[in-house]
């Protein structure tokens, strides 16, 4: 129905958006998280670095990392265009 539909679709745009990634990192409490378990096995299958948050650490720290990573990713026309046109597709 709708919602698998739209669950299939999210895993497909989150793929997308990993391929541009060179690492992800995890947040505490993330083993409880479907979507979080299969980021991990994408992230794995594209060699990303992989890294997690314990209880007590800076989370702003990652989430400044993180940001910057996003921002300088959708400042880069090559990205948004493939990106946009990956969502046009209607994959």
């Amino acid at each position: 129905g709708d919602r698998r539909s739209w669950i299939e679709r999210f895993i497909n745009v989150n793929t997308e958006v990993l391929k541009n990634c060179d690492s992800i990192c995890l947040l505490p409490g993330f083993v409880g998280s479907k979507g979080a378990i299969h980021e991990v096995a994408i992230a794995n299958r594209l060699g990303l670095e992989v890294f997690e948050i314990l209880d007590g650490m800076m989370i702003e720290t990652c989430y400044a990392a993180i940001f910057k990573k996003i921002s300088d990713a959708m400042f880069d026309e090559s990205v948004r265009a493939r990106f946009q046109n990956y969502l046009d597709s209607g994959a």
